[in-house]
């Protein structure tokens, strides 16, 4: 149960939003207007969080999950910066798992994003995610709060319906990715808050559910202190320790796995080359 959940904490990675995408709302086939459009709810979304100013100014973050599972204690710690992020999973207190992303500042010829993400346990060889699974975890880690800049990961989204979720008030908004991905998110229709997302995780048709509760006004920053995650696999309960933003962080000094170090200098020499030959 654990295990499968622990890849999906990754999509804690918040919503991104883009003004004016949809004017109007189609519910089972009908135009109505007693619905907000999107580019309202998730402009309320951010205000809550912050603003869009200081979300798009977030230059790192730091943050420490923990997870208990008969009397077993997991630690999530993860350090992240544009285009970039490092992560370990610890077993009471020993390292189980590493996790990372580097995403190369030159596109593939196919207009897509280049780069690496990868998982590694301690026992085991090193995973290379591929396809949409990748592709997913690079528009992701593009930004470190990529709140304001959900088109780049959006094809279209509408406000279909108003409903309950654990007993509060949301609008369901259907977001779909360039690559098909649909995702359902229920915005609190009194706080502004993501209450839950619904989605098909990478692509491969199984549905995981996240709610978020217990927000928290960290500095000047809201924080959904707890994640709740819900698959095939069971349900993992996750709460954030710790949790700092434009700390110093050189992810460059962690050890990565011989394969990774080698697909990510493979990536500079392209984008070196490239450079060389006059390309943009």
């Amino acid at each position: 149960m654990f295990a499968g959940n622990l890849f999906k904490l990754f999509a804690i990675v918040v919503l991104l939003a883009c003004p004016n995408i949809v004017s109007s709302q189609e519910v089972s086939g009908k135009v109505t207007s007693d619905l907000p459009s999107p580019d309202e709810v998730v402009e309320r979304y951010i205000l809550a969080k912050g603003g869009y100013e200081l979300l798009a100014s977030i230059s790192s973050s730091h943050i420490v999950w923990k997870y208990v599972d008969n009397g077993v204690e997991w630690t999530f710690e993860r350090w992240t910066v544009p285009g970039q992020y490092y992560a370990e999973r610890s077993r009471n207190g020993e390292l189980d798992q590493t996790y990372g992303c580097w995403v190369a500042p030159k596109k593939s010829a196919a207009g897509k994003l280049a780069g690496v993400a990868w998982r590694k346990r301690m026992d085991r060889e090193v995973y290379m995610k591929q396809g949409v699974e990748l592709q997913q975890t690079l528009v992701e880690s593009l930004f470190v709060d990529g709140s304001t800049r959900w088109s780049d990961r959006t094809k279209s989204v509408k406000c279909v319906a108003k409903k309950k979720m654990d007993d509060r008030e949301c609008y369901q908004l259907k977001f779909v990715a360039h690559d098909g991905v649909e995702t359902d998110r229920y915005f609190d229709v009194e706080t502004g808050y993501l209450r839950c997302t619904v989605t098909d995780e990478n692509g491969t048709g199984e549905k995981v559910t996240r709610k978020f509760a217990n927000h928290k006004l960290i500095g000047d920053v809201v924080v959904a202190m707890k994640q709740t995650i819900i698959s095939d696999t069971g349900t993992d309960v996750w709460e954030i320790q710790s949790f700092e933003r434009d700390v110093d962080i050189d992810i460059d000094r962690f050890e990565l796995p011989e394969q990774v170090r080698f697909a990510i200098n493979d990536q500079r020499s392209k984008t070196e080359l490239a450079k060389d030959a006059g390309s943009p």
